[in-house]
Formats: C-alpha cells, sequence, structure tokens
C-alpha cells in the first residue's frame, strides 16, 4: 500500500462540488486497501459527477500509469452487458422472457431441458452451472460449442413454468445457482440463433458503437498493448491462507482484504467435498484457474465468454449504468423501452440461499442483481452484518448491477438517477470487496447530501 501522505498520480482527477467524499475513498483505497491502478466515474442525473483514475497498470517499478483509457479484463461484470443484449432483443421481439429455450434452439431441448426458458436462464435457475472439460480452443469454435452445450444435463431440474400454473402439478422448487461463467455462452447462442451475429459482434455494433465506448467481448489482437494485467497472488495461495484460518474471518493484512464468514463458506467449497456445484460453476474452463494468472493470457481475451471476460474502462461500464439508470435511453441513444427495462428489472419478492455462493443473491428477470428492501443487500446480494461499510449507509438497496470477480462494478440507481463504473487491476476476494463497497457507500452518502432528500 502507499503510505498515507504521499502522492498518488492521478492521471484523470475531476469531481464535482458535493463528492470530494467519494475522490477521499478512492485514495484510501490506495493507501488502507492496497490498490495498484483504478479508474471511476460516476454520473448523477445524466452527468459525470466523478471521473478519477490513477496508479499503475501492475507492480513492476517501471510501470505505466493507470489512465481512463486503460482497459481492463472485468470478469463478471460482462454479465449486465450480455443481459443487456438479451433484454433489447427481448425488446425488439426476437426473444422473450417466458419461451422455453428450445423455441429458438431446438437442438436445446432434451428432456430435462426442454421446458427451461429464457428468464430462468438469466436468473441463474436452469441448472446449466458447467460445461465439464471446456477448453478455451473449444470456445473460439462456436458452431462445435453450440454442440456441447446442447448436449449437456442440468445439475438440477428446474419447474416448468407451463405446468406450475396447475395448482394440481407437484413442481420442482426453484434452485438459485450462480451460473459464474456458462451463462454467457448459452447467452450468446441465443443471441446466434435469433439475430446472426456473435454477441461479442452485438455488442460491438448495437451498445458500444451508438455509445461511443470501447467494452469487447473477444479482444481485438491489435489492442492488447492497452490491458493493464491483473495483479495479485495466486488465488489457490489465496484460498489455502482463507482455509488455514479456523478463528478469523480475514486475510492477513499484507493482503488488504476482509473476508466474511459468507465468502469463507464460498471460498472454502472449492476445496472441500460438499462444495461440488461451487467448484463445477467456477473451474471448469482448463487453462483458466489459477486467477490471476489464466485470464492474463491473449487465449482467454480473444475468445468470446460473455459472463466473464469482458475488456473495457469505467467510463464505459459507467456509460451502461447511466442507460440503466435512465430506464433504456441516454443522451440521444435508445437502448431499451421503458417497458422491457421495468420487466427486466421485476424479481420475486424473497430470494433464497444460492446454491453456488452460499448466500441469498435477487436476481431480476434481465439477469442482474436487483435492489430489495426485504434483506440487508446491494446490487442484491446479502451483505453481512459485520459489513464496516453498509452500517451507516441508507439507500444501498435501492442499486441494481453486477460486479465482477476482484472488485470491478456496473451499478444503478434509477430513483436517484445515479451510475457507477468502476475497474481496477488488483483482484481482492471477496464477494463484494472492500474497495469497492467503501466507493459505493461514498457516492450514496454524497448523492443523498446533494439531493438534499
Amino acid at each position: 500500500a502507499i503510505t498515507k501522505g504521499q502522492p498518488v498520480t492521478l492521471t484523470t482527477d475531476f469531481v464535482e462540488k458535493g463528492f470530494e467524499k467519494v475522490k477521499e475513498e478512492f485514495l484510501n483505497n490506495f493507501y488502507e486497501r492496497r490498490e495498484v491502478g483504478a479508474s471511476l466515474v460516476v454520473y448523477h442525473k445524466g452527468k459525470i459527477v466523478v471521473n478519477l483514475s490513477g496508479g499503475k497498470v501492475d507492480t513492476k517499478p517501471q510501470s505505466n500509469l493507470y489512465t481512463e483509457d486503460t482497459l481492463q479484463v472485468v470478469f463478471s461484470t460482462t454479465k449486465v452487458i450480455e443481459a443487456l443484449c438479451i433484454a433489447m432483443l427481448v425488446d425488439s421481439g426476437k426473444l422473450d422472457y417466458d419461451a422455453p429455450i428450445a423455441k429458438y434452439w431446438p437442438e436445446f431441448g432434451t428432456p430435462n431441458k426442454q421446458h427451461i426458458t429464457v428468464r430462468q436462464l438469466m436468473k441463474h435457475e436452469a441448472g446449466l452451472i458447467t460445461i465439464p472439460g471446456l477448453t478455451m480452443n473449444q470456445i473460439k469454435d462456436l458452431d462445435g460449442l453450440a454442440k456441447k452445450l446442447a448436449s449437456q444435463e442440468p445439475c438440477w431440474i428446474p419447474p416448468d413454468e407451463r405446468e406450475q400454473k396447475n395448482p394440481k402439478f407437484e413442481k420442482n422448487p426453484v434452485v438459485e445457482g450462480y451460473h459464474a461463467i456458462s451463462r454467457g455462452f448459452y447467452s450468446n447462442e441465443l443471441v446466434r440463433r435469433v439475430d446472426g451475429r456473435s454477441l461479442g459482434s452485438f455488442v460491438a455494433e448495437e451498445i458500444a458503437a451508438p455509445l461511443g465506448i470501447e467494452f469487447y467481448v473477444g479482444l481485438p489482437e491489435n489492442l492488447e498493448s492497452r490491458v493493464a494485467p491483473l495483479v495479485g497472488p495466486s488465488l489457490f495461495t489465496q484460498l489455502k491462507l482463507i482455509l488455514s484460518q479456523t478463528t478469523c474471518n480475514c486475510l492477513p493484512s499484507h493482503y488488504g482484504d476482509r473476508i466474511d464468514a459468507y465468502d469463507k463458506k464460498f471460498l472454502g467449497a472449492m476445496f472441500r467435498p460438499k462444495g461440488k456445484k461451487t467448484r463445477q460453476a467456477t473451474d471448469f474452463i482448463k487453462g483458466l484457474m489459477p486467477l490471476p494468472a489464466g485470464a492474463n493470457r491473449r487465449l482467454y481475451r480473444e475468445i468470446e465468454v460473455p459472463s466473464a471476460n469482458g475488456v473495457t474502462n469505467a467510463k464505459a461500464i459507467a456509460k451502461i449504468g447511466a442507460v440503466m439508470a435512465n430506464k433504456g435511453s441516454f443522451e440521444n441513444v435508445k437502448l431499451l423501452s421503458e417497458k422491457t427495462w421495468n420487466i427486466a428489472h421485476e424479481s420475486r419478492e424473497e430470494p433464497t440461499e444460492d446454491v453456488v455462493v452460499y448466500r441469498k443473491v435477487l436476481f431480476g428477470t434481465g439477469g442482474w442483481g436487483v435492489g430489495t428492501k426485504n434483506f440487508k443487500s446491494a446490487l442484491g446480494i446479502e451483505i453481512a452484518d459485520d459489513n464496516p461499510f453498509y452500517v451507516s449507509v441508507p439507500g444501498l438497496e435501492d442499486y441494481c448491477g453486477w460486479g465482477g470477480a476482484g472488485g470491478s462494478l456496473c451499478t444503478w440507481n434509477a430513483k436517484r438517477n445515479v451510475a457507477i463504473g468502476y475497474s481496477m487491476n488488483r483482484m481482492g476476494m471477496q464477494t463484494i470487496v472492500d474497495r469497492t463497497m467503501a466507493l459505493l457507500a461514498a457516492v450514496q452518502r454524497c448523492v443523498v447530501d446533494v439531493d438534499g432528500v
């Protein structure tokens, strides 16, 4: 960490009056939480109120500075744009959330999957959490990948939503299990079936180009030099440290991360027999683990992993969030109708514990986390009682969106018309990383003060 008082080199330094506390927290991430390089952009009521970038692209002594144009792998933050693609195709009438996937992709309709709907897939209820033995080279071949996907059997059989309307029908229970990587492959094939383009091409032509942003699902080789490598000790090294601590829920201080009881159970499941579903969902692409090394490979960045390998920057993430905060339109670009936006943000009232991540998560129909006052949450994710950044910040439950492994974030609050984009290169170990939570809490505090209500 940088010693407090030492200068942090900021390559972008804009803060609107009233949002100074956000800059303080951004700098505190370097001083107290071992930030290496990061970028943060915040929109409030349609305009940028925070634009900060700083630090370095890696830990080498002569490292380049981290700028607003630095590109970064953002892992599951990509799920927001994956889900947006599906929502846009629903909006245009090419897809229907309530239709069986097999309607668009007949080969998908094997006996245990023929009833699974687009909605169930997006809400992580389809049971399709793993694709055993998948290689990165197989992912390159989208036709071959589609055949492999169609042959998969679900890890649990979701209820048939057509039959559950019959009160006499004994339906299978709803099981939610985070499709950490797999969902995007099924989404990609749905996009290909109804649109003809891959999801990566759809993003480039229908979202990134109209908004004037950079967001790549499948990174062109000529942009590799602009990517900041992910930094941090091996994931397995960190997990072994976590598992070795039977009486403490935190990593040694030099890692700069605090692990709550939920995350200790989730991360520990990767090494324990009872954690089968967690391991299935997170570790099936050969060569990806251990992180971060696996994700720093050109092979991983060039393929399309629409749930987990988007390459972008904070200003792009924030602009996507601004579209969502404005219910589908922003700066004369309309991506969704308000009707579809509303449908995509619908959710059931009570969440269940996710069988992969071991905490309550509430997903909307669209496939991102949705805010709720029914339990202590942010982005629909249950927050531990001892989280120091949640305690005194009302309104965090109004934020929707999703974040990525390590800390990146795309979130919006339509009630306040706020959007946040955050990218960074040092991976954290929590479901909601402390650096991320500190920034989110600071933004919300400032928004409440600025709005005066």
